[in-house]
């Protein structure tokens, strides 16, 4: 127990002046430890800046990860170099930046017509500091402003997942259907509980590409499992009949009716006429296919993506794509 002397209450108990003593030998020795023997400075190595090509389908790897700072005036320099310099001192940070991404830092200055400006009016970015996500090609995924080192940590491990997710449509869209495969693979695995409504989709599509590279028994194996997924999930709901068609055990007259009773939206007969134009394709019959692909593609293609997927057949096919309500993948 501290004590103090009767009577000399003012005086600072001895035990608390030992205490604060040991505190400040003990500060001022880390202090010269830290000025003899400075900690290695923690840097990335930043690539070189590369200009987005949507037109490469190299959509699989390692994606980008775009540093935006502002050099504009002093203060936005001063912000972005404390923001990134707190940032970036994470070893376990840097280490996943440089290993899991392609890190390109992006400078914006006063000048004009040059690449960073470019980069920032095609992903939008007027926030100083930022962090954009693309696929190696340069098609955006996502952006993020202020983060803590922790937060961004995680943050950039769901963008690994989304990244995958991104290239296996983008791979779709571009009939690259073995870089599909291989994209959903590595997605659809990620997480043996997660049967989001959205991911139900994504074993559907993925079961279309395997078909497209006659893995047969690998589709079947994908549907069964997405089937199983979804009913524990949502039973007997939208779009648990586009599973059973391709499996086979509805013919296309039941799926087109499921899709009336499942709400009759133009995203239930949209996905029900692509997957029927599917069906016929892979089994030889190109102009049935043809004609369901036509109305697959009227749906509004800036919510569903088997209208892009539909349109990607039909170019391919060789039948007239009406391309005025087509997308900007590089910023959508």
């Amino acid at each position: 127990m501290l004590t103090t002397n009767q009577g000399r209450t003012n005086l600072v108990p001895a035990s608390l002046a030992i205490l604060c003593l040991v505190l400040f030998c003990a500060r001022a020795a880390l202090v010269m430890y830290t000025t003899c023997y400075p900690s290695p400075t923690i840097k990335i190595a930043w690539q070189k800046t590369e200009p987005i090509d949507l037109k490469s389908h190299h959509v699989l790897g390692k994606p980008r990860f775009y540093f935006f700072s502002d050099s504009r005036t002093q203060f936005s320099k001063i912000c972005c170099d404390v923001f990134e310099s707190a940032l970036f001192n994470n070893r376990e940070l840097v280490h996943k930046i440089q290993s899991e991404f392609s890190p390109m830092k992006v400078v914006r200055d006063n000048q004009e017509n040059t690449l960073a400006l470019a980069l920032c009016d095609k992903f939008d970015v007027s926030v100083f500091p930022s962090i954009v996500i693309t696929l190696p090609n340069g098609q955006y995924v996502e952006t993020t402003t202020w983060q803590s080192d922790r937060m961004l940590m995680a943050h950039l491990s769901d963008q690994k997942e989304m990244c995958l997710n991104a290239a296996a449509y983008a791979a779709m869209r571009n009939q690259d259907f073995p870089t599909a495969c291989e994209a959903f693979s590595q997605y659809v695995d990620k997480g043996p509980d997660d049967v989001r409504a959205r991911k139900m989709w994504d074993y559907l599509f993925f079961a279309v590409a395997l078909l497209h590279e006659k893995r047969k028994v690998e589709a079947q194996e994908v549907l069964q499992k997405g089937l199983l997924a979804f009913n524990q999930r949502y039973p007997k709901q939208w779009p648990g009949p586009c599973f059973q068609y391709l499996m086979n055990t509805i013919d296309q007259g039941e799926l087109m009716k499921k899709a009336k009773e499942g709400g009759g939206d133009v995203a239930g007969f949209t996905a029900a006429h692509y997957f029927i134009a599917e069906h016929e394709l892979l089994g030889g019959n190109k102009a049935a296919a043809a004609s369901e692909f036509v109305l697959a593609a009227n749906g509004d293609s800036k919510s569903y993506c088997q209208n892009e997927f539909a349109r990607a057949e039909m170019k391919a096919m060789g039948v007239k794509v009406d391309t005025k309500d087509s997308n900007d993948n590089a910023k959508e």
